[in-house]
């Protein structure tokens, strides 16, 4: 369990250098986790972690759970952090996630095609090594950048989800996320669904999206089509941002595919995919996406059926709320 009493003195420590937390505090979550909220009374927050305060994924020495003693540092920003990171994953996360992960491997479900199919492979994986463990606790703190991997302490805290606001990066190399929050403070740090954060961060959480499962059909014309789930490979179109396609030979492949949105808008999934591949001129693309819905849906349910047969019940409770989430997902979309 995260140490709170700690990580609030860290934060108060980071503001004295250069970090900006307005309106913000670190609290607990019903599951024993942490989280940020706007501070009592308040609404509007302000959060910036300057360019001094990130870390490279390269500096941490997973095996430890601390700074590399090869990585680049100033003594006292390496005390902070070791610090910080002592706080954030203590032996009691460790070994709850290393009972985990036994279970997963008593259940079998790393042979089974079942939840890789709704890729969650990464999360039943049976790796319990230290620095695999370290990594997977440590996972939810780091930010995709254009520079790797970088671990963003305070603002890492937030958890992404429904109506979570973006976090940017300032031409200074700050990461910065402001506007309003009633209590918890959700932050979301690009695409994500309830698949990817459970397989990404080992968490339970529910998004206003869902992605489409990887997969590769063929279609009547014998042409080959995939979708992949690589959120970030995007093309920039004058009304936004669309998923890429392409065509190689026979294969026509999609970066990724939203498949349901939980808005007042139903058909704004459809209306993407149909953007997307407008330009590769695909014969009766409603009835690819009927094609797409369906693959899905059938997965998804399979997978459902499957975790709510497990022994483990936090593990089957785990997979069959991010599962349900998903279905409930596209279910508000036609």
């Amino acid at each position: 369990m995260s140490d709170l009493k700690k990580l609030q003195e860290l934060a108060a420590q980071a503001e004295q250098n250069g970090a900006t937390l307005r309106n913000v505090e670190i609290a607990e979550t019903d599951e024993a986790g942490v989280c940020l909220r706007v501070s009592e009374g308040a609404t509007e927050f302000e959060i910036s972690i300057p360019d001094s305060m990130k870390v490279p994924v390269k500096a941490v020495d997973f095996e430890t759970g601390q700074i590399s003693e090869t990585a680049e540092m100033p003594d006292e920003q390496r005390a902070w952090f070791n610090a910080y990171l002592s706080a954030l994953v203590d032996d009691e996360d460790r070994a709850a996630l290393t009972s985990l992960r036994r279970s997963i491997d008593e259940e079998n479900l790393t042979a089974s095609n079942t939840f890789r199919a709704v890729a969650l492979g990464n999360f039943v994986t049976i790796n319990a090594k230290p620095a695999a463990i370290n990594q997977a606790l440590l996972s939810p703190s780091f930010v995709s950048t254009a520079d790797g991997p970088m671990l963003v302490p305070i603002l890492g805290l937030a958890r992404p989800g429904n109506k979570g606001l973006a976090m940017n990066i300032s031409a200074g190399g700050s990461f910065r996320v402001a506007g309003k929050a009633t209590e918890e403070i959700l932050v979301t740090a690009g695409r994500f669904d309830a698949l990817h954060a459970l397989n990404a961060q080992g968490r339970v959480l529910s998004f206003a999206t869902a992605f489409a499962l990887p997969m590769k059909i063929t279609l009547p014309n014998k042409q080959n089509f995939s979708i992949l789930r690589k959120f970030n490979d995007v093309k920039r179109v004058q009304n936004g941002i669309l998923p890429k396609a392409w065509l190689d030979g026979d294969t026509i492949t999609m970066s990724h595919c939203l498949v349901g949105v939980r808005t007042g808008k139903p058909h704004i999934a459809r209306e993407t995919f149909r953007a997307a591949i407008k330009e590769l001129d695909i014969p009766n693309h409603l009835d690819l996406w009927i094609m797409i819905r369906n693959y899905n849906m059938s997965r998804l349910f399979d997978a459902y059926t499957a975790s709510r047969e497990l022994k483990n019940e936090k593990l089957g409770k785990m997979l069959s709320a991010s599962i349900s989430s998903q279905i409930e997902t596209m279910l508000k979309s036609l």
